[in-house]
Protein backbone atom coordinates (compact mmCIF):
# COMPACT_ATOMS: atom_id res chain seq x y z
CA UNK A 1 0.00 0.00 0.00
CA UNK A 2 1.58 3.76 -0.67
CA UNK A 3 1.05 6.26 0.65
CA UNK A 4 0.75 10.29 -0.26
CA UNK A 5 0.31 13.04 1.37
CA UNK A 6 -0.53 16.62 -0.75
CA UNK A 7 -1.10 19.76 0.92
CA UNK A 8 -2.67 22.41 -1.34
CA UNK A 9 -1.03 25.69 -1.95
CA UNK A 10 -3.50 27.36 -3.76
CA UNK A 11 -7.36 27.25 -3.54
CA UNK A 12 -8.70 30.38 -5.91
CA UNK A 13 -12.10 31.60 -7.44
CA UNK A 14 -11.62 33.59 -10.44
CA UNK A 15 -14.11 36.41 -11.44
CA UNK A 16 -15.05 34.10 -14.34
CA UNK A 17 -16.18 31.84 -11.83
CA UNK A 18 -13.77 29.10 -12.23
CA UNK A 19 -12.60 26.89 -9.72
CA UNK A 20 -8.58 25.82 -9.41
CA UNK A 21 -7.25 23.77 -6.52
CA UNK A 22 -3.17 23.66 -6.28
CA UNK A 23 -1.68 20.98 -4.55
CA UNK A 24 1.97 19.70 -3.72
CA UNK A 25 2.45 16.15 -3.34
CA UNK A 26 4.90 14.10 -0.98
CA UNK A 27 4.92 10.44 -0.76
CA UNK A 28 5.11 7.80 -3.17
CA UNK A 29 2.47 7.67 -6.08
CA UNK A 30 1.99 4.49 -8.39
CA UNK A 31 2.89 5.23 -12.16
CA UNK A 32 -0.12 6.24 -13.75
CA UNK A 33 -2.48 7.25 -10.80
CA UNK A 34 -4.76 10.38 -11.95
CA UNK A 35 -7.19 12.38 -9.73
CA UNK A 36 -9.84 13.97 -10.76
CA UNK A 37 -13.15 15.62 -9.56
CA UNK A 38 -16.23 13.81 -10.79
CA UNK A 39 -20.21 15.00 -10.03
CA UNK A 40 -21.78 12.41 -8.06
CA UNK A 41 -25.79 11.35 -7.69
CA UNK A 42 -27.50 11.50 -4.42
CA UNK A 43 -25.69 8.18 -3.20
CA UNK A 44 -22.29 9.49 -4.23
CA UNK A 45 -21.40 7.58 -6.54
CA UNK A 46 -19.10 8.64 -9.94
CA UNK A 47 -21.25 10.16 -12.93
CA UNK A 48 -19.44 12.49 -14.68
CA UNK A 49 -15.87 13.37 -14.67
CA UNK A 50 -14.98 17.23 -14.79
CA UNK A 51 -11.42 17.35 -14.75
CA UNK A 52 -8.42 14.54 -13.65
CA UNK A 53 -4.42 15.30 -14.18
CA UNK A 54 -2.20 12.79 -13.46
CA UNK A 55 0.11 12.89 -10.26
CA UNK A 56 3.07 13.00 -11.70
CA UNK A 57 6.44 15.27 -9.82
CA UNK A 58 5.08 17.01 -6.77
CA UNK A 59 2.37 19.25 -8.00
CA UNK A 60 -1.39 18.70 -8.77
CA UNK A 61 -3.01 21.48 -10.65
CA UNK A 62 -7.17 20.93 -11.07
CA UNK A 63 -8.71 23.85 -12.72
CA UNK A 64 -12.46 23.63 -12.37
CA UNK A 65 -14.34 25.12 -15.57
CA UNK A 66 -16.42 27.98 -15.02
CA UNK A 67 -19.78 26.29 -16.16
CA UNK A 68 -20.56 22.45 -15.91
CA UNK A 69 -21.93 20.98 -19.12
CA UNK A 70 -25.20 20.66 -19.57
CA UNK A 71 -26.23 16.41 -19.04
CA UNK A 72 -26.25 14.25 -16.03
CA UNK A 73 -24.56 16.02 -13.70
CA UNK A 74 -26.71 18.96 -13.00
CA UNK A 75 -29.99 17.60 -11.06
CA UNK A 76 -32.83 19.17 -9.89
CA UNK A 77 -32.27 19.98 -6.31
CA UNK A 78 -34.63 18.98 -3.52
CA UNK A 79 -35.01 18.33 0.43
CA UNK A 80 -35.39 14.80 -0.42
CA UNK A 81 -32.17 14.28 -2.46
CA UNK A 82 -29.98 16.87 -0.39
CA UNK A 83 -27.72 13.97 0.81
CA UNK A 84 -24.96 16.17 2.36
CA UNK A 85 -22.34 15.47 5.03
CA UNK A 86 -24.38 16.88 7.79
CA UNK A 87 -27.34 17.31 6.24
CA UNK A 88 -30.31 15.77 8.72
CA UNK A 89 -33.78 16.48 8.10
CA UNK A 90 -35.69 18.20 7.91
CA UNK A 91 -34.26 19.96 4.92
CA UNK A 92 -35.69 23.46 3.23
CA UNK A 93 -34.42 24.97 0.40
CA UNK A 94 -34.65 29.46 -0.22
CA UNK A 95 -35.35 28.75 -3.77
CA UNK A 96 -35.67 26.33 -6.89
CA UNK A 97 -31.92 25.23 -7.95
CA UNK A 98 -30.36 22.94 -9.78
CA UNK A 99 -26.70 21.61 -8.53
CA UNK A 100 -23.70 19.14 -9.38
CA UNK A 101 -21.83 17.84 -5.94
CA UNK A 102 -18.65 16.56 -6.75
CA UNK A 103 -16.14 14.55 -5.17
CA UNK A 104 -12.58 13.72 -5.74
CA UNK A 105 -11.88 10.07 -6.98
CA UNK A 106 -8.29 8.80 -8.06
CA UNK A 107 -7.78 5.74 -10.10
CA UNK A 108 -4.64 3.71 -11.92
CA UNK A 109 -4.83 4.84 -15.31
CA UNK A 110 -3.13 1.54 -16.73
CA UNK A 111 -2.81 2.34 -20.14
CA UNK A 112 -1.45 6.01 -19.80
CA UNK A 113 -4.12 7.14 -22.20
CA UNK A 114 -5.77 10.41 -19.73
CA UNK A 115 -8.96 8.98 -19.67
CA UNK A 116 -10.61 6.45 -16.84
CA UNK A 117 -11.60 3.24 -18.75
CA UNK A 118 -14.43 0.89 -17.22
CA UNK A 119 -11.52 -1.60 -15.95
CA UNK A 120 -10.01 1.45 -13.73
CA UNK A 121 -11.54 1.37 -10.09
CA UNK A 122 -12.51 5.11 -9.09
CA UNK A 123 -11.36 4.79 -4.94
CA UNK A 124 -12.78 8.37 -3.46
CA UNK A 125 -10.30 10.48 -1.63
CA UNK A 126 -11.00 13.98 -0.22
CA UNK A 127 -9.38 17.34 0.93
CA UNK A 128 -9.54 18.08 4.54
CA UNK A 129 -8.40 21.41 6.16
CA UNK A 130 -7.74 19.95 10.05
CA UNK A 131 -10.29 17.37 10.11
CA UNK A 132 -13.23 19.08 8.10
CA UNK A 133 -13.61 17.65 4.98
CA UNK A 134 -14.21 19.86 1.99
CA UNK A 135 -17.30 19.91 0.26
CA UNK A 136 -17.84 21.05 -3.51
CA UNK A 137 -21.63 21.65 -4.97
CA UNK A 138 -22.11 23.78 -8.69
CA UNK A 139 -25.57 25.27 -8.37
CA UNK A 140 -27.08 27.38 -11.36
CA UNK A 141 -28.62 30.41 -9.06
CA UNK A 142 -28.49 31.35 -5.11
CA UNK A 143 -29.97 28.96 -2.45
CA UNK A 144 -30.05 28.62 0.78
CA UNK A 145 -30.03 25.09 2.18
CA UNK A 146 -30.99 24.43 5.87
CA UNK A 147 -31.20 21.59 7.88
CA UNK A 148 -31.59 20.20 11.64
CA UNK A 149 -28.71 20.91 13.83
CA UNK A 150 -28.34 24.33 12.46
CA UNK A 151 -26.79 23.41 9.05
CA UNK A 152 -27.12 26.66 6.70
CA UNK A 153 -25.51 26.77 3.21
CA UNK A 154 -25.98 29.52 1.74
CA UNK A 155 -25.01 28.86 -1.82
CA UNK A 156 -24.27 31.31 -4.69
CA UNK A 157 -24.41 30.55 -8.40
CA UNK A 158 -21.33 28.50 -9.73
CA UNK A 159 -18.59 26.68 -7.58
CA UNK A 160 -19.31 26.30 -4.12
CA UNK A 161 -15.85 25.20 -1.77
CA UNK A 162 -17.58 24.86 1.43
CA UNK A 163 -15.88 23.00 4.40
CA UNK A 164 -18.88 21.38 7.01
CA UNK A 165 -17.85 20.97 10.88
CA UNK A 166 -20.33 17.84 12.20
CA UNK A 167 -20.53 17.90 15.92
CA UNK A 168 -23.28 18.65 18.57
CA UNK A 169 -24.68 21.12 15.55
CA UNK A 170 -23.00 21.93 11.68
CA UNK A 171 -21.57 24.63 10.97
CA UNK A 172 -20.74 25.10 7.07
CA UNK A 173 -18.21 27.98 5.85
CA UNK A 174 -16.94 28.82 2.46
CA UNK A 175 -13.44 27.66 1.97
CA UNK A 176 -10.92 31.16 2.15
CA UNK A 177 -7.28 30.71 2.66
CA UNK A 178 -7.02 27.22 4.83
CA UNK A 179 -4.62 24.94 3.68
CA UNK A 180 -6.17 21.96 2.94
CA UNK A 181 -4.71 18.36 2.65
CA UNK A 182 -5.46 15.57 0.15
CA UNK A 183 -4.89 11.87 1.50
CA UNK A 184 -4.37 9.50 -0.15
CA UNK A 185 -3.52 5.81 0.83
CA UNK A 186 -3.43 3.71 -2.58
CA UNK A 187 -2.81 0.73 -3.40
CA UNK A 188 -3.90 1.14 -7.51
Amino acid sequence: MNRCWATVLALALSQAGALTITASVTGEVPQGTRVGFWTVNPAGQALEEVVSAPLTGRELRLALPAQLSPGRSLQPLTPQNVTWRGVLEPVSLSAQASAAELKLFAFADSNLNGVRDPSEALREVGLVSGREPLFLVWTDRAVTVSAAQGYRADLIPGWNALLVAVGRSVVVTPLSNQKLELRLSLGL
